[in-house]
């Protein structure tokens, strides 16, 4: 099983004594901009440099500010 997102760490805390948990790095764990962040400074402490074009976040939903916006437009239309 893995374990990702904001709840990871506390459920890994509560499972670790199980077969096959599994805690994912960081920069997997928060697919977002800080997991890009965290991908990018574990590069560069490695003095792996890479293109800035591999390294961009993989965003599942909508903002919150996007969703909302959505909905007013949606409004609007009516």
């Amino acid at each position: 099983m893995y374990l990702v997102g904001d709840g990871s760490v506390l459920c890994y805390n509560m499972l670790k004594d199980l077969e096959n948990v599994v805690l994912v790095s960081e920069q997997i764990r928060y697919n977002n901009s800080i997991g890009v962040a965290l991908a990018a400074f574990n590069h560069y402490e490695n003095s792996d440099y890479i293109e800035s074009e591999k390294l961009l976040p993989s965003y599942i939903r909508l903002s919150q500010a996007q969703m909302e916006l959505a909905e007013k437009q949606k409004k609007e239309i009516k």
